[in-house]
Parts: structure tokens; sequence; C-alpha cells
């Protein structure tokens, strides 16, 4: 799902905040929005899908943001890791 724009909600009762820290690096890399969980309503999320939805610049430039951080082979990435751990 690379090079996607994203909004996104991280869980607030996720281990060490890790969600929120994940969330942000996608903010700074410009390829997300966030919306913190005890700000969710409706009608937020309704805006800023609309507001992502409806601007094609804001789009592309969203999509360049996650391309740019994106690593399209990490699942390959992380089995590996996992069978290499496995068989120490």
């Amino acid at each position: 799902m690379a090079a996607l724009p994203s909004v996104l909600i991280p869980l607030k009762i996720a281990t060490d905040d890790h969600q929120r820290l994940n969330a942000k690096a996608l903010v700074d890399a410009g390829a997300a929005e966030v919306i913190l969980e005890d700000d969710l309503t409706v009608e937020r999320l309704t805006a800023a899908l609309e507001g992502v939805l409806a601007d094609p610049a804001r789009l592309a430039a969203m999509s360049a943001g996650a391309r740019s951080v994106a690593i399209p082979d990490a699942a390959q990435r992380l089995a590996d890791l996992v069978e290499a751990a496995s068989r120490r």
C-alpha cells in the first residue's frame, strides 16, 4: 500500500504510544493527516477525508510523501528477520 495518502487514527492505548509516533513520521513526510482518538468525531473524520479527497494536488503531494518513506519490500524483510531469528 505504499504511496497512498492516509488519514490515521492512532490507538491511544498502544504500547509506548508507538502508533502516534509512527503516524507522526508519515505526517512529517507529508503523507498523512492524523486525528487523535480523543478528537475523533464523525464530523472531524468527514472533514479530514473531504479535505484530502477534494484536492487532487494535495492527494498527489501526499502520495509523493508516502512514496518517499515507503519500504516496498518491508514484508519480505520482516519475514527474513523472523526466519533468521528462528534458526538461532
